[in-house]
C-alpha cells in the first residue's frame, strides 16, 4: 500500500476489532506496525485517535495510511484447488460447506505452508468467515460464512437444540454400554477449567480388529473434546498420536493404514435465510474402504 486510502466501513465489516480489519486488508504489514500506526493516530476513523481494539461500526470513515509489508510467500497462486472440486457439499450465497479432508490444517502457520482457508479465499475471490474449527487430522463438515453478517446470524443459534454437531470417531477399548454422556470440565491453554459434554452412542462394535465404531455429538465444542473425553474414558480414537494408544495405533496403521478416525460427518445449523440447514458428509475414500474391510 503505497497511498494513504479512505474507506467507508459497510455492514459486513460492522462490529469487527479495527486491529483485525487492517490485518486482513493490509496483507504482509507485521501486526507491530499496524499496532503502532493505531496507538500513534497514524490510522484514524472519523478524523479522530481511536483506541487499539476499536470496534468498527457502519458508515465509520477509516483513514488507512500508507504501511509497508511483504507479500506472503505461501500464497495460493492458483484459483482452485484439484482437491476442492470434490469437496463441495453445498454453496449458495451465503454459506460454503466443504467436506474437508484428513491431514489437512484449517490454518496455515508454523510448518505448515498453506491452510485450507487459503484455498477458499482463492475459490471465493475475498473473504471467508470460518464459523467453526476442525484439527489437522480430522476430517468432515466445515462450515465457512460468506459474510461476516451471515456469520453472525449463522452463530446466534449454534448453540440451540436444533443445531448438532455429530461425527463418527474410531476407537480402541471397551464400551460402557450402548449410549452414554461424557459431562467432565475440561481445562484450555490458560488452564481455566470449562464445561464440556460429550454424547457417546456405538454404532458398530467390530470384531476384526476388535474396535468400536461410535456416533459421537458434542453439546460444547472445547478444543480437541472428542479425543480428550474418550482417552479418559480408556477409548483412544484410533491414530491420535497425541492423547492415543501409540502401540496399538502402530499395529492398525500397519494393517489397514496410518490416519486419525475422527470424522465430522454430519452438521445442523441455522441458515442465514431463516432455517435449519443439514449436511452429510462421507468418510475419506481410504477409510471408507478400510471400514467397509473391517465390516466384511
Amino acid at each position: 500500500m503505497t497511498k494513504v486510502q479512505n474507506v467507508l466501513i459497510a455492514e459486513d465489516d460492522e462490529g469487527q476489532r479495527l486491529d483485525n480489519y487492517l490485518i486482513k486488508v493490509c496483507k504482509g504489514v507485521p501486526r507491530s506496525r499496524i499496532y503502532r500506526a493505531i496507538r500513534s493516530g497514524e490510522v484514524r476513523v472519523n478524523g479522530g485517535r481511536v483506541k487499539l481494539f476499536y470496534k468498527l461500526r457502519i458508515k465509520d470513515k477509516l483513514r488507512i495510511p500508507p504501511l509497508h509489508g511483504t507479500q506472503p510467500k505461501t500464497a495460493v497462486k492458483y484459483a482452485q484447488a484439484k482437491w476442492l472440486d470434490g469437496a463441495i457439499l453445498h454453496e449458495d450465497e451465503s454459506v460454503l460447506v466443504i467436506n474437508k479432508p484428513s491431514d489437512m490444517s484449517v490454518h496455515g502457520g508454523s510448518g505448515v505452508a498453506v491452510g485450507v482457508v487459503d484455498y477458499l479465499k482463492s475459490y471465493l475471490n475475498g473473504s471467508c468467515y470460518l464459523v467453526h474449527r476442525l484439527d489437522k487430522g480430522v476430517s468432515g463438515c466445515l462450515l465457512i460464512a460468506k459474510s461476516r453478517v451471515a456469520k453472525n446470524i449463522i452463530l446466534s443459534k449454534w448453540q440451540d437444540q436444533g443445531a448438532e454437531k455429530c461425527y463418527e470417531a474410531l476407537t480402541f477399548g471397551l464400551s460402557p454400554g450402548s449410549s452414554w454422556v461424557i459431562n467432565k470440565p475440561l481445562n484450555d491453554e490458560r488452564g481455566v477449567m470449562q464445561e464440556a459434554r460429550t454424547l457417546v452412542s456405538v454404532k458398530h462394535r467390530l470384531v476384526k480388529p476388535q474396535v468400536l465404531w461410535l456416533d459421537v455429538e458434542i453439546e460444547t465444542g472445547r478444543k480437541h473434546q472428542i479425543r480428550r473425553h474418550l482417552s479418559e474414558k480408556g477409548m483412544s480414537i484410533i491414530g491420535d498420536k497425541r492423547y492415543g494408544n501409540f502401540t496399538a495405533n502402530k499395529t492398525f496403521s500397519e494393517k489397514y493404514g496410518s490416519g486419525l478416525y475422527l470424522h465430522a460427518a454430519k452438521l445442523t445449523f441455522w441458515h442465514p435465510e431463516g432455517r435449519w440447514c443439514y449436511i452429510v458428509a462421507p468418510w475419506p475414500e481410504k477409510k471408507q474402504k478400510t471400514l467397509s474391510k473391517m465390516l466384511g
